[in-house]
């Protein structure tokens, strides 16, 4: 009897070229012939998987209406959907390596299945017709034959919370969607989570509850040396963009930190009413091994932000941009004492590991003590308000700024001169400048590099270099906003370098 394996290599090509690509690999092995002749097909297939899901972002539309971007109307199902596929077929799931969250309406008006998959995920999903009209039942049986299984798999969930959960996916609830995508996405690396126009949702909760558990699943598996792949084991960089009118505990951040693999981490748009955080609310039982730490437009209780210092002994960099929430406008009291207070703080904790420290954005002169930064051992490259120097009664000065700054300072000490600062025209700009650079040659022997953002004129720039060169330095760099370099008083980046001469006299 004639045997598939009889036929010619050039019609046995043919054929293969016919058969669906989620069956191309159990073919493969039926025998030596069919894995040599089907080997390129594999490779070719593997090729487009990867370029296909290795970055899963849903298609989104400007929607000018909204004033942002918005799902369009055949894709509002696109998590739910990516789920079913990477469940359906498991080797997706190890192809994605990064994962776009975008936070629109997690609940779809009850329509959970008015999407067509094969168009969101050609091929995946094979066994399901264009869900419209007469078609929606039979996808809905064919969704809960996929998602009820893994759903019951699920070990981040109670047994009560499955059940719930089944049904906030079957009416379109997409974070839930997302949280369980997290137990099928072995390979993932990074996931971003867009919250900016949706509301502290439960749905939101739930994520970070899923997250906290695969945290505490990963200490328990690695203290026992487990080889079983767990949730998020490779997870090793986060951004989280929040609604800043809305405000957020601690456990939103303290949930991924708490992560063994994390090592990045951003926030933007964090608020946190100072006074509301209790002390020790949401904090990791095990130091975090994260190693760089940013914060954007935040308004953070200091407090909270100084115990999550306290759970990062190997931190490296650490940003924190004001961003005045409108509750925050009038404080002028919590900006004049944010950098006072928070630059120690980090200091304790963070001292002995931390290299760069950039904080700025409080629209006005960051007044720092003599000992602000005395804990810093290692810290190499340094961004900041203007620095004006408050001595024990309240009063300030302009000199004196290098005396306080740590001696491990090389790579570079950047200002940020953007806001109401007691130093308004250029002459003060020059004086404030020319007296730093005289003082870093006297006791900054390693400081190299002092920048200057700023708004500039032209003219300003052409003083700031002439003015530069009396304490031997040179404007080495200028870096404009926007193509125009003529504008007047357009935002400037002026970077400043020790001339060879006075790099070589000693301190």
């Amino acid at each position: 009897m004639a045997r598939l394996t009889d036929l010619p290599t050039e019609l046995l090509l043919d054929i293969l070229h016919h058969i669906p690509r989620e069956d191309l690999e159990p073919t493969s092995e039926a025998s030596r012939l069919l894995r040599r002749v089907t080997y390129p097909l594999l490779v070719k297939h593997r090729e487009r998987l990867e370029e296909e899901y290795t970055s899963c972002m849903p298609p989104v539309i400007e929607d000018e209406a909204l004033d942002h971007e918005a799902f369009k109307d055949d894709f509002k199902g696109w998590y739910t959907v990516l789920l079913c596929a990477v469940i359906t077929e498991k080797r997706i799931g190890r192809f994605v390596k990064e994962l776009s969250v975008i936070s629109r309406t997690w609940h779809l008006d009850g329509v959970a299945i008015d999407w067509d998959p094969d168009q969101m995920f050609p091929g995946a999903l094979p066994g399901f017709t264009k869900a419209r009209g007469q078609h929606g039942n039979h996808n809905l049986r064919t969704f809960r034959q996929i998602l009820e299984p893994a759903l019951r798999q699920s070990i981040l969930l109670s047994q009560e919370e499955k059940d719930h959960w089944l049904k906030g996916l079957h009416i379109g609830n997409q974070m839930l969607a997302v949280a369980l995508l997290l137990e099928n996405l072995p390979t993932l690396n990074s996931i971003t989570i867009n919250l900016e126009h949706g509301e502290h949702s439960i749905e939101y909760d739930q994520l970070v509850i899923c997250v906290e558990r695969a945290a505490a699943e990963s200490r328990t598996r690695l203290s026992l040396e487990s080889p079983v792949s767990l949730p998020c084991q490779n997870l090793t960089t986060v951004e989280l963009t929040f609604d800043q009118e809305v405000w957020h505990p601690i456990t939103h951040i303290t949930a991924f930190l708490a992560l063994p693999s994390i090592a990045y981490l951003k926030c933007s748009g964090l608020y946190m009413n100072e006074g509301k955080h209790q002390p020790g609310a949401g904090l990791v039982s095990h130091p975090s091994s994260i190693v760089e730490l940013s914060f954007i437009d935040a308004s953070m209780d200091l407090t909270a932000l100084s115990e999550l210092a306290q759970n990062a002994p190997n931190l490296k960099r650490f940003l924190y941009i004001y961003g005045a929430h409108e509750d925050m406008y009038e404080r002028d009291e919590w900006l004049a004492r944010g950098p006072l207070h928070m630059i120690p703080a980090l200091g304790k904790s963070v001292g002995h590991c931390l290299e760069s420290l950039r904080v700025f954005g409080f629209q006005q002169a960051a007044r720092l003590g003599s000992e602000t930064f005395k804990d810093f051992q290692f810290l190499k490259r340094l961004q900041t308000d203007p620095i004006v120097l408050q001595d024990e009664e309240g009063g300030s000065e302009l000199g004196g700024v290098a005396s306080i700054l740590p001696a491990s300072l090389h790579q570079g000490f950047r200002l940020y001169w953007n806001g109401k600062y007691p130093m308004e025209d250029m002459q003060n700009v020059r004086d404030y400048l020319v007296n730093l650079m005289q003082e870093v040659n006297d006791v900054l022997p390693l400081l190299q590099t002092i920048s200057i953002f700023g708004r500039f004129s032209k003219r300003d720039v052409e003083f700031l270099h002439v003015e530069a060169e009396t304490p031997g330095w040179r404007l080495s760099d200028v870096e404009r906003c926007n193509s125009n370099r003529d504008c007047e008083g357009c935002f400037a980046t002026c970077t400043f370098q020790r001339t060879p001469e006075e790099a070589r006299r000693p301190a």
